[in-house]
């Protein structure tokens, strides 16, 4: 596949980038991909695959860096002044509320190019930061969400961490404001985060529990409440991201979208997390779907 490097700015003004991939004939259609965790817009194999399937349905196809970008990363932020200075970021330090300024900068960048239908894409963390988004931002108009492997995080927490998680967030509120970069105890996260990070991540489920699968009441989600356009949400059956049954999952995630427009669900039997080994098939049903329910091609 033939893609090209672009780059559009933050809301608060850091430098992304991500690769299009417009080899299509009528580009009228677009997915933005948001990568999850300490991930980026190229490592993962199933983004190959997805680029050559929507391709092939006329659909084109854009895997975006966040600030949440690597473990840990240099960013160009751009000044008002129209000077540069380089600031680090990356999974680390990330603050998850800001994903809204990263997504709104992809937005503005793909409305300048005058598709006419969006569809936004998430992998794990970045299912969050749909979600999350497509909550917020009434104003950005939105022809679907696609939530790979949506994670229970409040789940994994509870089940791994349960026994530090009030603890390890009075810790958390102790420093992040006078030693926000500090990081937290070992073994606190699933990876090494900072206090503001985790503080932010971790401290109010009703704004990152969207997925908390775990616990029942989370069918009364503000945030996933909130989500009003088609959604396509897919997990494998040996995905590590979650502690309770698949079939169970899927249900809870359809009931809590009640005020969406349609919602499908598919689970591929076999698949882990990152959809190893399936990636060709996966990537076929996103196409589908977005040319069926979307495109309403039949």
């Amino acid at each position: 596949m033939n893609g090209q490097i672009v780059r559009t700015t933050s809301e608060d003004g850091l430098e992304l980038q991500g690769i299009l991939y417009d080899d299509v004939p009528n580009k009228d259609t677009i997915v933005i991909h948001i990568h999850g965790s300490n991930g980026n817009f190229y490592e993962n194999y199933f983004l190959d695959y997805m680029a050559k399937q929507y391709n092939s349905c006329s659909i084109v196809f854009l895997p975006v860096s966040t600030r949440g970008r690597d473990y840990y990363s240099d960013f160009i932020i751009k000044k008002s002044d129209g000077s540069h200075e380089t600031i680090k970021i990356g999974g680390i330090r990330e603050k998850f509320s800001d994903c809204t300024k990263d997504i709104m900068g992809w937005y503005k960048y793909i409305k300048s190019l005058k598709y006419r239908k969006i569809i936004l894409q998430g992998h794990s963390l970045g299912a969050m930061k749909v979600v999350y988004f497509a909550s917020d931002i009434h104003e950005c108009k939105l022809d679907g969400i696609i939530l790979l492997s949506p994670p229970d995080l409040f789940g994994l927490m509870n089940a791994l961490k349960s026994g530090r998680m009030s603890n390890d967030l009075k810790y958390a509120n102790k420093y992040r404001e006078l030693h926000p970069s500090k990081l937290m105890p070992e073994d606190a996260y699933f990876d090494p985060i900072t206090v503001e990070a985790y503080y932010d991540l971790i401290s109010n489920k009703d704004l990152t529990g969207m997925f908390a699968f775990y616990d029942k009441t989370n069918l009364e989600n503000p945030r996933i409440k909130n989500v009003t356009t088609n959604v396509l949400g897919t997990f494998g059956t040996i995905d590590e991201a979650v502690v309770d049954e698949i079939n169970e999952c899927e249900r809870l995630l359809k009931l809590s979208l009640v005020n969406s427009k349609m919602v499908e669900t598919k689970i591929f039997k076999g698949a882990n997390h990152y959809y190893k080994g399936q990636e060709d098939k996966m990537a076929k049903y996103l196409s589908t779907w977005v040319s069926k329910e979307i495109l309403g091609e039949k």
